[in-house]
Protein backbone atom coordinates (compact mmCIF):
# COMPACT_ATOMS: atom_id res chain seq x y z
CA UNK A 1 0.00 0.00 0.00
CA UNK A 2 2.66 2.29 0.64
CA UNK A 3 4.57 2.14 -2.59
CA UNK A 4 1.15 3.41 -4.39
CA UNK A 5 0.87 6.23 -2.35
CA UNK A 6 2.32 8.51 -4.00
CA UNK A 7 1.35 6.72 -7.66
CA UNK A 8 -2.54 7.70 -5.90
CA UNK A 9 -0.91 11.28 -5.41
CA UNK A 10 0.30 11.53 -9.09
CA UNK A 11 -3.25 10.24 -10.16
CA UNK A 12 -5.45 13.20 -7.96
CA UNK A 13 -2.90 15.64 -9.41
CA UNK A 14 -3.58 14.69 -12.99
CA UNK A 15 -7.07 13.55 -12.79
CA UNK A 16 -10.58 14.57 -11.33
CA UNK A 17 -9.65 12.83 -7.59
CA UNK A 18 -13.00 11.92 -7.22
CA UNK A 19 -13.41 10.15 -9.77
CA UNK A 20 -10.10 8.42 -8.84
CA UNK A 21 -11.87 7.62 -5.69
CA UNK A 22 -14.81 5.65 -6.99
CA UNK A 23 -12.59 3.44 -8.85
CA UNK A 24 -10.46 2.67 -5.28
CA UNK A 25 -14.10 2.24 -3.64
CA UNK A 26 -15.21 -0.36 -6.85
CA UNK A 27 -11.67 -2.13 -6.01
CA UNK A 28 -12.05 -1.91 -2.32
CA UNK A 29 -15.73 -3.63 -2.81
CA UNK A 30 -14.86 -6.07 -5.20
CA UNK A 31 -11.79 -7.28 -3.46
CA UNK A 32 -13.90 -7.78 -0.31
CA UNK A 33 -16.72 -9.44 -1.97
CA UNK A 34 -13.50 -11.85 -3.47
CA UNK A 35 -12.24 -12.13 0.05
CA UNK A 36 -15.66 -13.55 1.68
CA UNK A 37 -16.00 -16.37 -0.95
CA UNK A 38 -12.20 -17.06 -0.25
CA UNK A 39 -12.19 -20.32 -3.25
CA UNK A 40 -8.64 -21.15 -2.99
CA UNK A 41 -5.28 -19.41 -0.88
CA UNK A 42 -4.11 -17.95 -4.71
CA UNK A 43 -7.81 -15.77 -5.23
CA UNK A 44 -7.42 -14.95 -1.21
CA UNK A 45 -3.62 -13.41 -1.94
CA UNK A 46 -5.21 -11.59 -5.12
CA UNK A 47 -7.83 -10.01 -2.87
CA UNK A 48 -5.64 -8.91 -0.24
CA UNK A 49 -3.19 -7.57 -2.86
CA UNK A 50 -6.12 -5.48 -4.37
CA UNK A 51 -7.30 -4.16 -0.97
CA UNK A 52 -3.84 -2.75 -0.50
CA UNK A 53 -2.60 -1.87 -4.18
CA UNK A 54 -6.68 0.27 -3.84
CA UNK A 55 -6.10 1.62 -0.30
CA UNK A 56 -2.27 2.77 -1.22
CA UNK A 57 -4.20 4.26 -4.63
CA UNK A 58 -6.74 5.95 -2.18
CA UNK A 59 -4.32 7.38 0.68
CA UNK A 60 -2.69 9.47 -2.09
CA UNK A 61 -5.29 10.59 -3.84
CA UNK A 62 -7.19 11.82 -0.47
CA UNK A 63 -4.59 14.30 0.43
CA UNK A 64 -5.31 16.00 -2.98
CA UNK A 65 -8.79 16.36 -1.36
CA UNK A 66 -7.70 17.63 1.92
CA UNK A 67 -6.97 21.51 1.12
CA UNK A 68 -10.68 21.68 -1.20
Amino acid sequence: ATIMRPIGGWLGDKFNPFKILIFVFIGLTLSGIILSFMPSMNVYTFGCLLVAFCAGIGNGTIFKLVPM
